[in-house]
């Protein structure tokens, strides 16, 4: 178990009752044994933190959890595990057993972690990828649909009531790569109701 302390205006430190603690899924998975803070990995404007179990997992090798931080502190569900079998090396045990954050060591103004396996004698660098935001609006060419209307031909000769729908997809976010420009994407669908 991992106690959250949050300092307050009076430079005391506090244990909230509600999200004062995270709790590993495991027992005897060393949930806890390293811990460190990653900076603002998901750019909401609260740091987040790693946390390490390294005898942790389906062949107790290791999780490194991802904690997200918020207004109240860290939030106790993890937004992402990392367990070593997830790794490209097949040998790779304690995992987690040490952490290191909060340096973008690719220049993608996003912290990445490096990730210690002792029994490995190993060490893992995961680049964190930026986070993009996709936003998707979707509208039709009609704010009533009548479904008695029969105002198009389908291509056999039926009668058909038709709708036309416009779906659009845009993304943004912080140190995303514009590949492809000003990004919006626009198809229009046509639907024949017979």
């Amino acid at each position: 178990r991992v106690y959250v302390a949050l300092q307050n205006r009076d430079h005391q430190f506090r244990i909230r009752s509600e999200n004062g603690y995270v709790s590993g899924k495991t027992s005897k998975g060393r949930f806890g044994l390293s811990i460190a803070s990653l900076g603002d990995t998901n750019k909401d404007g609260f740091d987040d933190i790693a946390v390490g179990a390294p005898y942790d997992g389906p062949n107790s090798n290791g999780i490194v959890y991802i904690l997200l931080g918020s207004k109240n502190g860290i939030k106790p569900e993890y937004s992402q595990t990392i367990k070593a079998e997830d790794i490209a090396d097949p040998g790779l045990r304690t995992f987690g057993y040490s952490l290191s954050g909060g340096m973008d060591v690719d220049s993608n103004t996003y912290n990445d972690l490096l990730i210690g396996a002792y029994y490995s004698d190993r060490i893992v660098l995961m680049k964190a990828r930026p986070v993009a935001n996709v936003t998707a609006t979707l509208t039709t060419t009609k704010d009533n649909v009548n479904l008695e209307d029969r105002d198009c031909t389908t291509s056999d000769g039926n009668r058909a009531l038709c709708v036309t729908i416009k779906v659009c997809l845009s993304y943004s976010g912080v140190g995303v790569d514009n590949r492809l420009g000003n990004f919006y994407f626009c198809s229009y669908c046509y639907i024949f109701l017979c």
